[in-house]
């Protein structure tokens, strides 16, 4: 079957999402249709591509045909923290084993001239999320360590921010 894109929604929106079909994005593809996807990328806002299982390998090359990567530089992790190459932009809270992780801080809201402001007077860095982040110190995640939290003593009682914020 040969590569052909249609619009998805001839009526109302021809010129928004194509839909290519006759092709396998994850094997090597002929200059032809490297040319024409790149063809559809200019007609199109969106290509969608059904039933393509890419492994990392194989959508990096397939997306060597349009052009040389960018390096990734805006990641939290850094070096060997990092999950995935430096040609995959990590934007996720996902660490180098695949477990999601989030710092949590605690603020405190206070008047500064008039108005209102907020600081942070408590941070548990490195928040293990795995299973909703329901465990706590005394019973961490399973395979994972809990960092010590930052003991600090905060303005509150309950549900009221001590002394109250006015204004």
């Amino acid at each position: 079957m040969a590569l052909s894109i249609r619009a998805i929604d001839q009526v109302s929106r021809p010129f928004f999402a194509g839909e290519v079909s006759g092709i396998d994005i994850t094997q090597p593809l002929s200059q032809a249709d490297a040319a024409a996807i790149s063809a559809g990328m200019d007609e199109y806002g969106v290509l969608v591509f059904h039933d393509q299982h890419f492994t990392d390998e194989s959508q990096l090359a397939f997306s060597r045909y349009f052009g040389a990567l960018e390096q990734a530089t805006g990641d939290i992790a850094q070096g060997h923290e990092r999950r995935l190459s430096m040609d995959v932009n990590d934007i996720s809270n996902l660490d180098k084993n695949n477990q999601a992780v989030i710092n949590v801080f605690y603020a405190q809201l206070y008047q500064k001239n008039g108005k209102l402001a907020v600081k942070t007077v408590g941070e548990i860095p490195g928040v293990d999320q795995t299973f909703g982040g329901t465990f706590s110190s005394s019973t961490p995640a399973p395979g994972r360590t809990n960092p010590q939290c930052v003991k600090r003593s905060l303005p509150w009682i309950g549900k009221t921010i001590h002394p109250p914020v006015t204004g």
